[in-house]
């Protein structure tokens, strides 16, 4: 059975802290939060991130958190090398003094939307319209249903990417061979990744646990 992983944000390396307080010198971006279609994205701006916070002297870290993550360019080469189909939106990056971090950055939209929750053998709970009783579908991605609880996560057995964006859970998910020798997981030490088939249930906060 091939197994997923949620990647996400370590604060336990040099250069990644805990909180990054940070300001868009746009206020927002051209694009919504969540985009199916990232090269429907018409970009006609310039991105800063200036960090506001004086105390952090450097920002190294290969994927930031957040539902718009940047990520290094190092992370963008893993991709490529690996096939992995996404959109990435150059955005500089400033500390507080005004220097530029040493790692270049980007906005990164993953390329690959993909419905992976097994609804019949996963232990889940739809929310339901109070008017109607059916149930809800996201309004991003209409063939997924809204979720109150997801206990229990069984993915679907079907060809994915290396890395893409998971609906049912809002998060970036790869798979078992990206954990392998020279895939992302590999040689990206800044970032850490925990099992779907082990995720807590929905709405419960995800452990300070490393997978590496």
């Amino acid at each position: 059975m091939n197994e997923f992983y949620i990647l996400q944000y370590t604060d336990q390396h040099p250069g990644c802290p805990t909180f990054v307080a940070q300001e868009l010198n746009h206020g927002v971006t051209e694009w919504p939060t969540f985009m199916p279609d990232p090269a429907a994205v018409i970009v006609t701006k310039e991105y800063v991130l200036r960090v506001t916070d004086p105390e952090i002297e450097d920002i190294a870290y290969d994927m930031g958190k957040g539902d718009q993550p940047c990520v290094s360019a190092e992370f963008l080469q893993v991709c490529d090398r690996v096939g992995v189909p996404y959109r990435a939106i150059p955005a500089k990056m400033e500390l507080a003094d005004g220097r530029e971090t040493a790692k270049r950055y980007f906005f990164f939209l993953a390329g690959a939307s993909i419905a992976l929750l097994d609804r019949t053998l996963s232990d889940c709970e739809e929310e339901p319209d109070l008017e109607t009783g059916e149930v809800l579908y996201n309004t991003i991605y209409p063939d997924v249903p809204i979720y109150a609880e997801i206990n229990r996560f069984v993915p679907r057995q079907i060809p994915t990417p290396s890395l893409f964006f998971c609906p049912e859970i809002f998060e970036l998910v790869c798979t078992e061979a990206s954990k392998q020798p020279a895939n992302i997981c590999s040689v990206l030490p800044m970032c850490h990744w925990m099992s779907l088939i082990g995720m807590p249930p929905l709405g419960v906060p995800l452990p300070d646990a490393q997978f590496h």
